[in-house]
């Protein structure tokens, strides 16, 4: 029956094969951070929170390229940009590029050419350079940091240190404060973006419910309900402003200021329900036996 299955296996994908190797589009080339990964595709860079390649700021993707923003005037790609050029002005022919001073850098955005830490410390306190090679070296976000949207080097989210209490994080939209580590963590339908919370790029609701079942997708972007709020345990908490709100759908649960939070000992699964750690614990290793049996199924 075994060998039966991989023959029949075999046969499709000799259907399947048309001799060609289509490369997979940028978004969606995984990569390592210190890798080389992007490297083949040009105006492109690891993102360090996706780890997938991403086009640079002034490019946009298209399939498998990058393709550089054309451009008549510098306007067009210091609004993409703030020290990138226009390369010319001839409508059709000239594209973006890095200022002559600057050197396309880590993050995907032109950054300053140095040899020494006080080329970049002077504009920003949160930069450094990446080595003292004149014409080679550039600056960079210290280690903790990223470049914000403001061009600048701002502290990372997972960098914001918390307390278990405190409201260190209560600046940070959708993010909390993780006990464990006590530092700030985006809620689990949201990726860190240098300092901010962005919704997970989404396409139909079923992105965003596998990852919590009380969020949605608004305008591509995974959100909680607007009947929830980013709750205690990074999951889409219901709103409330007694405890009766949260005892009617989940009677391990309690009003806590304007949301629902699991009582002592209880966890906000991903099926929005409170369970006790041990109760985690068995519903895994249920699931788990589960799908192993299915995949048994499948081979028989």
């Amino acid at each position: 029956m075994t060998t039966s299955l991989v023959g029949v296996l075999l046969l499709l994908l000799a259907n399947e094969y048309t001799g060609v190797c289509e490369a997979a589009d940028v978004s969606a080339t995984v990569c390592t951070v210190a890798g080389t990964e992007c490297s083949a595709i040009t105006n492109s860079f690891c993102d360090d929170v996706s780890l997938k390649c991403k086009c640079v700021a002034y490019a946009t993707e298209s399939g498998a390229t990058c393709t550089i923003t054309a451009c008549a005037d510098v306007g067009t790609c210091t609004a993409l940009d703030t020290n990138s050029e226009c390369s010319g002005s001839t409508i059709g022919t000239d594209k973006c590029r890095c200022k002559t001073t600057h050197l396309m850098g880590n993050e995907g955005k032109c950054s300053k050419k140095c040899s020494q830490a006080s080329d970049c410390t002077g504009d920003d306190a949160n930069s450094e350079c990446s080595g003292t090679t004149a014409g080679t070296d550039k600056c960079r976000c210290k280690t903790g940091y990223s470049l914000g949207s403001a061009g600048t080097c701002v502290l990372d989210v997972t960098s914001t240190v918390c307390t278990a209490t405190g409201t260190e994080c209560s600046s940070i939209t959708n993010s909390r404060c993780d006990t464990t580590a006590l530092k700030c963590k985006c809620g689990d339908v949201f990726m860190m973006t240098a300092n901010t919370c962005k919704g997970t790029t989404c396409t139909a609701a079923n992105t965003c419910t596998a990852l919590d079942a009380n969020s949605e997708c608004t305008s591509s972007k995974c959100q909680c309900k607007t009947t929830h709020l980013m709750g205690y345990d990074g999951k889409c908490a219901l709103k409330c402003s007694a405890d009766a709100t949260c005892t009617a759908n989940d009677a391990n649960s309690k009003c806590a200021t304007d949301k629902c939070k699991c009582n002592t000992g209880y966890t906000m699964g991903i099926d929005g329900k409170c369970a006790s750690g041990n109760s985690g614990a068995a519903a895994l290793l249920v699931s788990m036996t589960m799908l192993f049996a299915c995949f048994m199924a499948r081979l028989l």
